[in-house]
């Protein structure tokens, strides 16, 4: 995602943590600022899937009575459809049989 405009903040963090994120930064070859931003990035990224993840479960739960009674309404296609595959299947049989 371009990035348009950069805006500063001031950001707190113990002495340990800065250090591990400093150390990190330089083993990975970047700025420590662009360390971090990616390390937010990722994270709202994350929230956001989980977020979504949410809203499709509970779509699911709330349609799963209905999903349920389209798919009782439906068995019986199926069957049909099964039962014709298995007579074209036993014809293409009987007609390589008698070759």
């Amino acid at each position: 995602m371009p990035i348009t405009t950069l805006r500063k903040v001031t950001i707190a963090f113990p002495a340990h943590i800065l250090h591990e994120i400093e150390e990190t930064a330089k083993k990975k070859r970047m700025a420590v600022d662009k360390l971090i931003r990616r390390v937010v990035e990722n994270s709202l990224q994350q929230d956001k899937k989980i977020n979504l993840s949410s809203l499709l479960r509970e779509g699911y739960l709330l349609n799963a009575n209905r999903d349920a009674a389209i798919a009782e309404e439906f068995k019986f296609a199926d069957a049909e459809v099964d039962r014709q595959l298995d007579l074209q299947e036993r014809e293409n049989e009987s007609k390589y049989a008698g070759m």
